[in-house]
């Protein structure tokens, strides 16, 4: 809580000005070497503080979890694969990408294999991030291993656009690698908040393209790297990628809104910090649901809290509503929950297989079926 306490204080004083302004502006060149420039302004600032209070409390969602932190870090994991998959737009049917995700099926083709070896770059990403320093050449390797089955990527060469800020002499790769250098500076020295930092960095990677293909696969691999290594912990246990789908493609929006006049050195990054605070702390919220869950969960018997549950969804429901509400019980223990409903003639499958729906055939509030003998 000490430390929480000190990056609050931070937060509030330590080169970041504090101005009534949207416009935020990455002035001349890059972001990482303008940061002085960046203006927070107070409706960010009180929503960044309360932010600082969650993460204040990691440690307790930490010591909750930690008999089943392998299996919640593998279930977030198997949602970011998911939703990134979606996100990416692989040609992939549903049923097949949870095959792939839940149950390590091989796969048939090359986007099959794409969306395999995401899974364990997330994996790899989770046990590392502590430890990683960033790095051009390991963020090219990463790109590679997913791509494998495909052309080998490659930095990009020359950079011959006159228009862009940056120097037009220099390659891709030396661009890149000095904006690496000044993050990993002003991320060690602590010169400014490390949220805000890495945001910065984001949209200067996204506007780069530094490699041949595929840079906004990795600019958001990156991001969420950056984001874990910021002391956001809640992304261990809630999926970022699942988060920026439920915006409906606002973060995307977002981004190409923050990269309007990038090249020009004119920024608006101020509605995607906006958006981004905004996110973090409403996961958060979900994990503090989540926490509660888990905890009553460990009190009762975990059909039965399933059970109560599934009186609470709406008359037509699925396995993932269950899932949302009880994210780490597992597979089995939700079926045994569903097959004692249906022969208590309470619940009826439509459809079969992973994607089925259910349906009640008694209504919320007829409580008749408690009472049989």
């Amino acid at each position: 809580m000490y430390k929480c306490m000190k990056m609050i204080i931070k937060v509030a004083i330590l080169n970041i000005i504090i101005y009534n302004s949207s416009d935020v502006r990455c002035s001349v060149m890059n972001c990482m070497k303008n940061m002085s420039r960046i203006l927070i302004p107070n409706d960010l600032m009180i929503p960044l503080v309360n932010l600082y209070r969650f993460i204040g409390r990691n440690e307790l969602y930490a010591q909750s979890f930690t008999d089943h932190h392998e299996q919640v870090m593998n279930q977030t994991i198997e949602r970011d694969t998911y939703f990134l998959g979606r996100m990416l737009r692989l040609n992939i049917t549903d049923p097949r990408m949870r095959l792939i995700i839940t149950k390590d099926s091989s796969p048939r083709n090359k986007e099959e294999t794409v969306l395999f070896k995401i899974k364990e770059v997330l994996y790899n990403i989770h046990q590392t991030f502590s430890k990683y320093m960033l790095n051009s050449a390991d963020i090219l390797a990463m790109l590679n291993h997913i791509y494998s089955q495909y052309n080998q990527v490659r930095f990009e060469p020359l950079n011959l656009n006159r228009k862009m800020a940056i120097n037009p002499g220099k390659s891709k790769r030396v661009i890149f690698d000095e904006t690496i250098a000044e993050y990993t500076n002003l991320f060690e020295k602590e010169r400014y908040e490390r949220i805000i930092l890495s945001i910065h960095f984001f949209i200067d990677m996204y506007n780069i393209k530094p490699f041949t293909e595929h840079n906004e696969l990795a600019s958001f691999l990156t991001l969420y790297t950056l984001l874990l290594r910021s002391g956001l912990d809640v992304f261990t246990y809630v999926s970022l990628f699942e988060m920026m789908d439920t915006y409906n493609g606002e973060f995307l929006t977002e981004v190409k809104n923050a990269s309007f006049n990038w090249e020009e050195g004119y920024s608006q990054t101020l509605p995607l910090m906006r958006f981004m605070v905004k996110m973090i702390n409403e996961s958060y919220k979900k994990l503090d649901t989540i926490h509660k869950e888990y905890a009553f969960d460990q009190k009762l018997r975990k059909s039965d809290n399933i059970e109560a549950t599934i009186y609470r969804l709406t008359d037509i429901f699925s396995k993932d509503d269950i899932r949302l509400v009880h994210p780490f019980v597992s597979e089995s223990t939700i079926n045994r929950a569903l097959a004692k409903l249906k022969e208590e003639e309470v619940i009826k499958p439509l459809g079969k297989g992973r994607s089925a729906k259910w349906m009640k055939i008694i209504k919320d509030d007829d409580y008749s079926h408690l009472f049989k003998s």
